[in-house]
Protein backbone atom coordinates (compact mmCIF):
# COMPACT_ATOMS: atom_id res chain seq x y z
CA UNK A 1 0.00 0.00 0.00
CA UNK A 2 1.51 3.34 -1.08
CA UNK A 3 0.09 6.18 0.68
CA UNK A 4 0.91 10.10 -0.29
CA UNK A 5 2.03 12.08 2.60
CA UNK A 6 -0.27 14.79 3.44
CA UNK A 7 -2.68 13.68 0.53
CA UNK A 8 -5.27 11.55 3.10
CA UNK A 9 -5.73 10.01 -0.15
CA UNK A 10 -6.08 5.99 -0.14
CA UNK A 11 -5.56 2.88 -2.27
CA UNK A 12 -8.61 1.24 -3.39
CA UNK A 13 -9.24 -1.31 -0.20
CA UNK A 14 -7.29 0.57 2.05
CA UNK A 15 -8.15 1.21 5.99
CA UNK A 16 -5.27 3.27 6.70
CA UNK A 17 -4.54 7.06 6.00
CA UNK A 18 -1.59 9.21 6.65
CA UNK A 19 -3.39 12.26 7.47
CA UNK A 20 -0.37 14.56 8.30
CA UNK A 21 -0.67 18.06 6.91
CA UNK A 22 2.35 18.69 4.07
CA UNK A 23 3.78 21.18 6.61
CA UNK A 24 4.20 18.96 9.25
CA UNK A 25 5.86 15.97 7.34
CA UNK A 26 8.33 18.15 6.18
CA UNK A 27 9.86 18.26 9.09
CA UNK A 28 10.81 15.18 8.63
CA UNK A 29 10.75 14.63 4.82
CA UNK A 30 14.16 16.76 4.58
CA UNK A 31 16.88 14.78 3.05
CA UNK A 32 14.18 11.79 3.21
CA UNK A 33 14.35 11.51 6.83
CA UNK A 34 11.62 9.65 8.89
CA UNK A 35 9.98 10.00 12.66
CA UNK A 36 12.59 6.99 13.33
CA UNK A 37 15.41 9.11 11.60
CA UNK A 38 15.35 12.07 14.10
CA UNK A 39 16.06 9.69 17.08
CA UNK A 40 18.98 8.16 18.41
CA UNK A 41 19.77 4.45 18.49
CA UNK A 42 18.40 1.72 20.20
CA UNK A 43 15.44 4.25 19.37
CA UNK A 44 15.83 4.68 16.02
CA UNK A 45 13.07 2.24 15.36
CA UNK A 46 10.68 3.08 18.02
CA UNK A 47 8.05 4.96 15.70
CA UNK A 48 7.65 2.20 13.09
CA UNK A 49 6.82 -0.38 16.24
CA UNK A 50 4.42 1.89 18.10
CA UNK A 51 2.77 3.29 14.86
CA UNK A 52 2.23 -0.77 13.81
CA UNK A 53 0.79 -1.44 17.72
CA UNK A 54 -1.48 1.67 17.52
CA UNK A 55 -2.86 1.37 13.75
CA UNK A 56 -3.46 -2.44 14.55
CA UNK A 57 -5.49 -1.33 17.55
CA UNK A 58 -7.40 0.72 15.86
CA UNK A 59 -7.89 -1.65 12.50
CA UNK A 60 -9.34 -4.35 15.44
CA UNK A 61 -11.18 -2.34 17.33
CA UNK A 62 -12.11 0.73 16.09
CA UNK A 63 -15.09 1.78 14.68
CA UNK A 64 -14.07 4.12 11.66
CA UNK A 65 -13.91 3.09 7.84
CA UNK A 66 -10.55 4.64 8.11
CA UNK A 67 -7.99 4.65 10.15
CA UNK A 68 -6.12 7.95 11.00
CA UNK A 69 -2.25 8.27 11.74
CA UNK A 70 -0.89 11.76 12.01
CA UNK A 71 3.06 12.44 12.72
CA UNK A 72 4.23 15.68 13.87
CA UNK A 73 7.68 16.48 15.56
CA UNK A 74 8.41 19.22 17.94
CA UNK A 75 12.19 20.25 19.10
CA UNK A 76 11.55 17.83 21.77
CA UNK A 77 9.54 14.87 20.58
CA UNK A 78 7.94 13.08 17.87
CA UNK A 79 4.40 12.82 18.27
CA UNK A 80 2.56 9.98 16.84
CA UNK A 81 -1.54 9.57 16.79
CA UNK A 82 -3.54 7.68 15.48
CA UNK A 83 -7.46 8.00 14.85
CA UNK A 84 -10.02 4.79 14.77
CA UNK A 85 -13.05 6.22 16.00
CA UNK A 86 -13.43 4.89 19.42
CA UNK A 87 -14.92 1.56 19.91
CA UNK A 88 -17.32 -0.13 22.53
CA UNK A 89 -14.51 0.67 25.40
CA UNK A 90 -11.77 3.28 25.61
CA UNK A 91 -8.25 1.44 24.96
CA UNK A 92 -6.51 0.49 27.80
CA UNK A 93 -3.82 -1.87 28.84
CA UNK A 94 -4.89 -5.51 29.77
CA UNK A 95 -2.92 -8.82 31.18
CA UNK A 96 -2.40 -10.64 28.76
CA UNK A 97 -2.26 -14.48 29.37
CA UNK A 98 0.95 -16.96 28.75
CA UNK A 99 -0.20 -18.19 25.99
CA UNK A 100 -2.96 -15.20 24.17
CA UNK A 101 -1.75 -14.32 21.19
CA UNK A 102 -2.69 -10.50 21.62
CA UNK A 103 -3.26 -7.99 24.54
CA UNK A 104 0.50 -6.80 24.72
CA UNK A 105 -0.09 -3.68 22.72
CA UNK A 106 -0.95 -1.12 24.96
CA UNK A 107 1.39 -2.40 27.86
CA UNK A 108 4.20 -2.39 25.33
CA UNK A 109 3.22 1.72 24.09
CA UNK A 110 2.92 2.26 27.49
CA UNK A 111 6.14 0.84 28.42
CA UNK A 112 8.35 2.23 25.15
CA UNK A 113 6.74 5.58 24.59
CA UNK A 114 7.92 8.88 26.72
CA UNK A 115 4.37 9.38 27.15
CA UNK A 116 0.79 8.21 25.95
CA UNK A 117 -2.97 8.61 26.12
CA UNK A 118 -6.13 8.16 25.11
CA UNK A 119 -9.12 10.48 24.06
CA UNK A 120 -11.80 10.30 26.86
CA UNK A 121 -13.92 9.15 24.00
CA UNK A 122 -11.43 6.43 22.53
CA UNK A 123 -11.45 7.93 18.91
CA UNK A 124 -7.92 9.09 19.57
CA UNK A 125 -4.55 7.32 20.39
CA UNK A 126 -1.25 8.78 20.69
CA UNK A 127 2.04 8.59 22.13
CA UNK A 128 5.54 10.65 22.65
CA UNK A 129 8.72 9.93 21.76
CA UNK A 130 11.56 12.33 23.48
CA UNK A 131 14.64 13.33 20.89
CA UNK A 132 17.49 13.46 22.53
CA UNK A 133 19.22 16.42 22.65
CA UNK A 134 15.88 18.19 22.18
CA UNK A 135 15.42 21.73 22.88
Amino acid sequence: MVIHPGSGSLQQGSRISLITPEVEFAQFDAGRRGPGEVLQPPNRFLPDLLISELVTNGLQYGRAEVVGVRLWRTGTYVGIEVISGGGAQVPCPREAGRYDEGGRGLRLVGVLADAWGVTPDGARTWCLLAIAGGE
